[in-house]
């Protein structure tokens, strides 16, 4: 039998209704913030033809757990250069990514994804590295 992992489960209800322990962590934005919230939940966009890329995080931070997030994945064009995207980072070398977006024409061919399909990526950087995906639908809720 495999090693037993035991986990601490963490109730860190994080509702957006201010900003307070997250910090903006954007890349290629100079200076522009986009993102807002709105009756608890954080709303983060770009601006088409560029290469936005809003980010936050947190200023804590937290050990070993369980952690989900809810997200909603809006109506995205096919082909759109865009994702959306939550880690968790353990170090410089163990990270745990769910990105989701279009996704690209040989991952889509293997899953047989229809036009309105996006896909998830599930991907361990480091011990081991692994990835994984899935189809999913637009315009709907979804737990990472």
């Amino acid at each position: 039998m495999g090693e037993q992992i035991e986990y601490t489960t963490f109730n860190i209800c994080l509702n957006f209704d201010d900003f307070y322990g997250w910090v903006d962590a954007f890349q290629n934005l100079n200076g522009v913030i986009n993102y807002t919230t709105k009756d608890g939940v954080l709303n983060i966009f770009t601006r088409a033809n560029t290469w936005d890329r809003p980010k936050i995080r947190t200023v804590e931070t937290y050990t070993n757990g369980k952690y989900s997030w809810r997200v909603f994945i809006p109506e995205m064009g096919t082909g759109d250069m865009a994702s959306i995207g939550a880690f968790l980072y353990f170090n410089d070398s163990h990270e745990l990514d769910f990105e989701i977006g279009y996704g690209k024409a040989l991952v889509r061919q293997k899953l047989n994804a229809k036009v309105d399909d996006l896909i998830l990526y599930t991907n361990s950087q480091g011990n081991p590295n692994k990835s994984e995906f899935i189809k999913i639908r637009r315009n709907q809720w979804y737990t990472l």
